[in-house]
């Protein structure tokens, strides 16, 4: 739990920058179901803090298997939403139960889906997400000391589904417009538009 918490230490660090969300990339830690409470508690309180959308990647463990995760919290409190990668790494990944259904988070900037690194490469899901009305993926990804595409002076790479954004192991994709984000040093931080739209809500779909 100790580096989940100098991430949220982080985290909390970025709030002067008023973001409507914070990322933290991918499997920072394995958290088993007796651990889940004070993970929750953590993360959570970050959320409330900084008055974002906390996006967390973790890996959760129990009787059944393990799911490489990201983790949902809500500023306003309350249970998180899950989403499980659909697409692994093999066979660095290949012990993880595969994710079937789409995350979608309702804000008053629009709607917003969560993915997971690698499923970036799989442009079908993207398009499911646009097809949802989603205008902003909000991505965990591997958190690596150094990486050749972060010290490109533009800090993206260039696939065939369009422009993603690099900074430090996150990532955020427009699938419509392929808009870049502002960012900080920690992850991705988003500052939106704060136009009028409709209340924040949340769902799923298969």
């Amino acid at each position: 739990m100790r580096l989940l918490r100098e991430y949220a230490a982080e985290a909390e660090n970025a709030s002067t920058q008023h973001p409507q969300a914070i990322v933290i990339p991918e499997k920072i830690g394995v958290v088993r179901e007796s651990y889940l409470a004070s993970a929750h508690s953590i993360l959570s309180s970050v959320a409330t803090r900084t008055q974002a959308v906390v996006v967390a990647g973790l890996i959760r463990r129990d009787a059944k298997g393990a799911w490489n995760e990201a983790r949902v919290y809500p500023p306003e409190g309350g249970e998180p939403l899950t989403y499980e990668k659909h697409h692994m790494l093999p066979p660095f990944e290949s012990q993880f139960i595969v994710g079937t259904w789409r995350t979608l988070l309702h804000e008053p900037s629009g709607t917003w889906g969560v993915t997971i690194c690698k499923d970036m490469d799989f442009p079908r899901l993207s398009r499911h997400y646009a097809e949802d009305g989603a205008g902003l993926l909000l991505v965990p990804a591997w958190d690596f000391d150094s990486d050749e595409c972060a010290s490109q002076p533009q800090g993206y790479i260039a696939w065939g589904r369009g422009r993603v954004q690099y900074c430090a192991g996150s990532e955020a994709w427009n699938p419509e417009h392929q808009r870049r984000p502002r960012t900080s040093a920690f992850g991705t931080c988003y500052r939106l538009d704060t136009s009028r739209g409709p209340d924040r809500g949340y769902s799923r779909r298969a």
